[in-house]
């Protein structure tokens, strides 16, 4: 869950001529967050290109912790009305069924019904990623979360022919480092995402001690 009442202060620059905007001089301060940099758009030129986003983003200190609530599933699953389980001796007892009629655990749920999967069955929307071209740079002085705190962070962000990438992702996480890529190939069909994520001696906000992390992905779907 996300929240987001914090006032929003905007300063900069805009500058629009012949299809194409561009902010400059920009300072975004959110609470006590802040952002300086710029960026443009710019329309495409004829038919068949795509438009262009630029950004060059410093984040001075940025708290996501804020904003993003952890979310307890289990108790959003008893907030539903599932029982809880039985206590250790306790009798269990089972409900009335009349022979050869369906018991309500049994019934097949109407047509509409919401699924509890995790994860849907119906294929996610990368087909935005072909409609738009992006390069984004980002560097940040500080960038919590609700367990890392990384600093010196150096990130870029490239999109281009469906082609989503992130590369580098580099800081220092205490007294560690932090190094990560990311691509997403939605020209392809189906789309081809990759993730690699290295961190020595990490730390986290609220626990001791120093640990690893190492993750190598690659597939399809």
């Amino acid at each position: 869950e996300i929240s987001h009442d914090e006032p929003l202060k905007l300063e900069g620059n805009l500058q629009v001529c012949s299809g194409s905007y561009k902010a400059d001089k920009l300072k975004i301060q959110v609470g006590p967050n802040r952002i300086t940099g710029e960026a443009a758009f710019k329309s495409p030129a004829k038919d068949g290109e795509r438009p262009l986003l630029t950004a060059d983003f410093h984040l001075v200190s940025i708290d996501l912790s804020r904003y993003f609530v952890m979310v307890d599933l289990d108790e959003s699953t008893d907030a539903e009305g599932v029982a809880d389980s039985p206590e250790p001796g306790e009798a269990v007892s089972e409900p009335a069924q009349t022979p050869g009629v369906a018991s309500e655990t049994e019934e097949t749920p109407p047509a509409g019904a919401k699924s509890k999967k995790l994860f849907p069955s119906d294929p996610l929307p990368f087909d935005v990623l072909q409609q738009l071209d992006a390069n984004i740079e980002i560097t940040a002085d500080e960038l919590l979360t609700h367990n890392v705190a990384y600093y010196a962070v150096n990130a870029r962000v490239h999109l281009e022919n469906g082609i989503l990438a992130v590369d580098p992702f580099d800081a220092s996480v205490g007294q560690g480092s932090f190094e990560a890529s990311a691509s997403l190939d939605a020209s392809r069909k189906p789309a081809r995402m990759s993730v690699y994520v290295d961190m020595d001696d990490g730390t986290t906000r609220y626990f001791g001690g120093t640990y690893g992390l190492y993750v190598d992905l690659d597939g399809t779907g």
